[in-house]
């Protein structure tokens, strides 16, 4: 999935839980600033770590219960597209706790996270019955997909933002690509958009073509000796995109897995969670 919104870091509360293996390292001064400010013992190590490949720290989270990314610090990620996850579930579940959320630097309690955690289940039974306007990509009439180490794939496509005014979806040097709602919008740098809002783009060996909500064919010219582009990885193969829907579970599959096993986990541990753009 790709889509336009700022990154966002969810981590576990982990100050209330006593028996964390990192918790002598945080609550050990090492030195103090120039400024007087203490400095860490976990802080130094992270330096360490960073500048010089230290492997103190993944060892340390290596036995913690709370590493649930199985890396340094796997206590907490990193969320994209939280943003737009949010404006779907206003749309789509606006009675939900999430609809709602405090996005503070303070974390939420660890009644609020099991609240929200089990709030999860509702939202998935009413992401999945829901559509979402989705920009699919296909070769040769076939979904074009993401493939992972454990063998499992997923469509590709870019998401609608849930903002009405069209957003930026893909560019090069010679056109900008955006979607809304209705469709997909062209625009050659430098010029007013093609005044049509296409349901399919397409490129093969004759350039590259759009298709109307009328049906109606038009052809792209080259401007600063490119077509429009979608495809990240093979952006002058040929192929299509398309407009279409998906069920919004699907969309945020990611989202709704990160944020059942950092609810679910920190609700086990009798603490809370952060979440707040980075």
């Amino acid at each position: 999935m790709s889509s336009s919104s700022p990154p966002y870091q969810i981590a576990i509360d982990i100050l209330p839980v006593g028996g964390r293996p990192c918790r002598r390292f945080q609550e050990r001064i090492a030195e103090y600033a120039m400024d007087g400010r203490p400095r860490f013992e976990w802080e130094a190590m992270r330096h360490r770590m960073i500048l010089h490949g230290d492997p103190m720290i993944v060892q340390v989270c290596s036995i913690c219960p709370l590493n649930l990314l199985q890396g340094p610090e796997g206590c907490q990620g990193t969320l994209e597209n939280f943003e737009v996850f949010l404006r779907a579930v206003a749309r789509l579940a606006p009675e939900s706790p999430w609809s709602e959320l405090p996005l503070l630097q303070e974390p939420l309690s660890a009644e609020q996270t099991r609240n929200l955690y089990r709030e999860l289940a509702n939202l998935e039974t009413v992401f999945a019955s829901s559509p979402w306007k989705v920009a699919q990509l296909f070769r040769q009439g076939t979904p074009s997909l993401d493939e992972f180490p454990d063998g499992s794939t997923r469509p590709r496509f870019h998401a609608w933002n849930g903002e009405s005014p069209p957003h930026l979806i893909a560019s090069n040097e010679g056109y900008q690509l955006f979607l809304c709602p209705h469709g997909l919008i062209v625009k050659a740098h430098y010029e007013d958009p093609v005044p049509h809002a296409f349901q399919k783009l397409w490129r093969d060996a004759g350039g590259v073509f759009g298709q109307t909500s009328q049906g109606e064919t038009i052809g792209f010219q080259m401007t600063m000796a490119r077509y429009p582009e979608w495809d990240s990885e093979e952006p002058r193969a040929e192929g299509e995109l398309v407009l279409t829907e998906m069920p919004a579970a699907e969309v945020f599959r990611d989202t709704l897995d990160m944020l059942a096993v950092f609810t679910g986990v920190a609700g086990e541990a009798e603490t809370g969670f952060l979440l707040h753009p980075l």
